[in-house]
């Protein structure tokens, strides 16, 4: 169909090495994308591009982004692309029990960095009259955690549940500054990625899921060519939920 077809579009993927920024980076080259990955993880550098896609694999803008000067810096490089998905997940990996410095360096880091990308990207849209962000958040965004998941010990960072809530609505209101100016900003919420199917804890976890299984590889293709391209078209401050029916139990 050719409303998802993004053949020839320029795309950009903040953050697409984890396992839902890669799928991100597939989704879009398999629709067609020139895709640019934006990452500080060196080790990016030794992959063969091609285990993305075959005969579209992604270039590579290698760069640390940490303030609003490195976020213009990248939008001043990848300023022409129409297509931006925000998938960086900055925090302290703490939980409840961290200083006050980290948390807030892990805050600064979620509200500073998300709203620099829309800011410059939205902004750098809005010249050409069209284009759309994508933020990746988490069901963290919509509830506080259940610590009965997780009885191995380790403890969702708090930072990270507040950065997720702020993203979502930061997201809707990039949609209310950009929407007239045709540059559509969308929010995805997305449930556990299947790491461990051993564990104990992904066992716990998955029994909260309606579809009784975590997210595995290629559930976020879809959505993600979505939301970038001309099927959305009328589509902006929404926040998609693909999480197997987790937050519906909530």
């Amino acid at each position: 169909m050719k409303l998802f077809d993004l053949t020839g579009r320029q795309a950009l993927v903040i953050g697409g090495v984890g396992p839902y920024g890669r799928q991100a980076t597939v989704g879009l080259c398999q629709a067609g994308a020139r895709v640019t990955i934006a990452t500080r993880n060196r080790k990016i550098l030794d992959r063969d591009p091609k285990t993305f896609h075959p005969t579209n694999p992604p270039a590579v803008d290698l760069c640390n982004l940490t303030n609003d000067d490195d976020v213009r810096a990248l939008a001043d490089r990848q300023g022409a692309a129409g297509i931006v998905v925000y998938s960086a997940a900055p925090g302290s990996g703490y939980g409840w029990k961290q200083t006050p410095a980290s948390f807030e360096r892990a805050i600064l880091a979620h509200g500073l960095l998300a709203w620099a990308v829309l800011h410059h990207f939205g902004d750098a849209m809005a010249a050409y009259g069209r284009g759309s962000i994508t933020t990746l958040g988490s069901v963290q965004a919509h509830g506080g955690p259940d610590f009965t998941l997780y009885p191995s010990g380790w403890e969702p960072p708090a930072d990270y549940t507040f950065g997720k809530a702020g993203l979502l609505n930061l997201t809707r209101h990039a949609a209310a500054v950009y929407g007239p100016r045709g540059v559509r900003c969308n929010h995805i919420t997305l449930g556990p990625f299947q790491k461990d199917p051993a564990s104990d804890d992904a066992d716990r976890v998955t029994k909260r899921i309606y579809l009784d299984r975590m997210a595995g590889p290629n559930d976020l293709l879809g959505p993600i060519v979505f939301l970038a391209s001309d099927a959305s078209a009328f589509v902006t401050g929404a926040d998609l939920v693909v999480d197997g029916g987790q937050t519906a139990a909530y």
